[in-house]
């Protein structure tokens, strides 16, 4: 596949974690991939306006940063500023450092692509099966004819002296399905790896039932880091918005079974909360038959 399409699957994945909503306020068309690709989207508080950019560096006496260079998200009339942070502009990070994973998708990328032509050229060389050996050109012609005729189904006739001087070599290399086997196993590998930094258990999956609950918390520690500090990121800039009357919320997507809680986050793993869930709704059911009576 070519490598382009690559880096736009792996980014459909990421930018499909979290979901945003909005009451008062407009939001970006997708503003999942901004933060994915760009490591930051900026909300510039009078204006209303999303923009993306980056901090210059500059810092305060806490060595947080103050100051966002940022321009507008059209490709049109396109402005550009400088805004200072939390008094100008609210700044989400993708990542507490701002991360985006623009770079890391392109190279994973570029490798799987590499991996395909490697194993292309490897499925056209298994192709190969015997070779046959003669003397001279007019031999090799007539040899040539012969096996067109088979080909095509048609009658053939076979003189003498080739069969009498014919000599059959296997060149077939039983190390080439070996290795496509191995760049296979390759190109698994760097699947699981982008699944696990958005927090998908493939390994999990490929196990199904087999797998221990001690092994579900070793993946549940390792898949879910990654995630936990995306969704930490997200967070405080909702916090941040809704201190300044703009009333936005982003979700864990549907495509995850349980919602992170903010002791999840602040103990770096995931409970269920789907049980929380199931509870809060008993409860509210109780409230609701209580008031009824």
């Amino acid at each position: 596949m070519d490598e382009i399409l690559y880096k736009l699957k792996s980014l459909e994945k990421y930018i499909n974690l979290f979901n945003w909503t909005a009451e008062n306020i407009k939001l970006p068309y997708n503003p999942e991939y901004f933060l994915t690709t760009n490591g930051s989207l900026g909300f510039l508080i009078n204006e209303k306006m999303w923009v993306i950019g980056a901090f210059n560096g500059l810092t305060n006496d806490e060595g947080e940063f103050t100051d966002y260079v940022w321009r507008s998200l059209n490709t049109g009339d396109v402005k550009t500023g400088t805004a200072k942070n939390h008094k100008d502009i609210i700044v989400c990070g993708n990542t507490c450092l701002y991360r985006g994973f623009g770079a890391e998708r392109k190279w994973l990328s570029h490798i799987k692509s590499e991996i395909d032509k490697s194993i292309e050229v490897l499925a056209i060389n298994t192709r190969k099966s015997k070779a046959f050996v003669v003397e001279d050109d007019r031999k090799a012609k007539e040899l040539r004819r012969i096996l067109k005729d088979v080909d095509e189904g048609k009658p053939f006739v076979v003189t003498t002296s080739i069969m009498e001087e014919l000599q059959v070599v296997d060149v077939t290399d039983p190390a080439d399905i070996e290795k496509m086997q191995y760049l296979t196993s390759f190109y698994q590998s760097i699947e699981k790896r982008e699944a696990n930094d958005a927090g998908i258990d493939l390994d999990l999956i490929d196990k199904r039932a087999q797998v221990s609950n001690k092994e579900i918390q070793q993946y549940d520690d390792v898949t879910t880091q990654q995630y936990l500090i995306m969704f930490n990121a997200r967070q405080k800039f909702v916090k941040e918005m809704r201190k300044n009357g703009f009333n936005i919320n982003i979700e864990r997507s549907p495509i995850f079974f349980d919602e992170p809680t903010e002791n999840d986050v602040e103990n770096g793993d995931f409970e269920a909360a789907e049980e929380e869930k199931g509870n809060e709704k008993d409860n509210q059911t109780d409230i609701n038959n209580s008031e009824e009576e």
